[in-house]
């Protein structure tokens, strides 16, 4: 498998775990009783950490804040650590780690707190222009572009990526779609296509959304854009040719993170030389694995060939 180059915002998710709560006499709000915190790697790391799992050679590049300034970007590094992931390519400084921190009762999310910046500090991004200008792009098989649009993803960086020739997927966030045109591949949700075309389309009703995902495929000049629709599946959209693919439903713990493993997946089976089809249904069977995980969770290869031997046999 070929190297995939990662870069993007990177986020530390907490979970604050209990079971254990009462009404508080002081307003009507539940007290928890903290059994665990779990930290796991989010946004751009995630999908890193995603790739790892599913046997890629992955290089992940983003920033964090200064370990010197709080204990996220410590817990941040050591989850990088332990997931065995290279950290030579993330820069940290004068930022603030973006930390989700979710409330968990009773397996149920109540509350989540976001710890983050408008935009990293003008030195790391300086930083990683430098190690991108000074990457060797012909070991680089595809560039995934994580953006949630915390700041890494600028006009700048993305014409250093554009500049190298190499495939790039985008999995990309309303408001940066200026910085998305003349790519392989884009990878929005629902929602984020519905801000991007102007539309409402929903699950339930998805009459003309091949037509409006093929004017904006050739809008953008994407060779591919392919729109996650959850437990439907996706539609996707090429030259001449588009249409849906579904997704086996299956009970879902959660949906955090679940768009991040469908593109390492996605990203692990194109490198391998896989047909786009074939990738998407591999993709969609590792987001139907994830979400019937508790947290973050990651996917792995046997994983998804165990699936599938199961779905073949029935």
């Amino acid at each position: 498998m070929g190297k995939i180059l990662v870069i993007g915002d990177l986020i530390l998710d907490e979970y604050i775990v209990g079971e254990d709560y009462h009404i508080s006499d002081e307003a009507p709000v539940p007290i928890l009783k903290v059994g665990s915190f779990i930290h796991k790697l989010g946004g751009a790391a995630n999908v890193a950490n995603n790739i790892k799992s599913m046997g890629g050679d992955v290089l992940l590049c983003g920033g964090i804040g200064a370990e010197s300034r709080g204990k996220s970007a410590k817990r941040f590094m050591t989850a990088m650590n332990q997931n065995s992931l290279s950290t030579c390519y993330i820069v940290q400084g004068e930022m603030k780690t973006t930390t989700k921190s979710r409330v968990i009762i009773k397996n149920q999310q109540v509350a989540r707190f976001d710890y983050e910046d408008v935009s990293p500090h003008k030195n790391i991004m300086e930083e990683i222009k430098e190690k991108l200008k000074h990457l060797d792009f012909s070991e680089i098989d595809l560039i995934v572009v994580s953006d949630y649009k915390k700041g890494v993803i600028t006009e700048e960086v993305m014409n250093i990526l554009k500049s190298s020739g190499v495939k790039m997927i985008i999995d990309p966030k309303p408001g940066n779609e200026h910085l998305y045109n003349n790519v392989y591949c884009m990878t929005p949700n629902l929602r984020e296509f519905n801000k991007f075309t102007d539309n409402d389309f929903h699950q339930e009703e998805l009459e003309g959304i091949e037509d409006a995902a093929d004017k904006y495929r050739k809008k953008m000049n994407l060779e591919y854009l392919i729109i996650t629709l959850g437990k439907k599946g996706v539609i996707f959209m090429m030259e001449k040719r588009g249409g849906i693919i579904s997704n086996r439903e299956v009970e879902i713990a959660n949906t955090i993170g679940a768009g991040d493993t469908f593109l390492s997946a996605l990203c692990c089976e194109i490198v391998k030389g896989r047909n786009i089809f074939n990738a998407i249904k591999t993709a969609n069977v590792a987001a139907s694995i994830v979400i019937s995980k508790k947290y973050t969770g990651i996917c792995s290869m046997s994983e998804i060939n165990k699936y599938l031997k199961g779905k073949n046999n029935e």
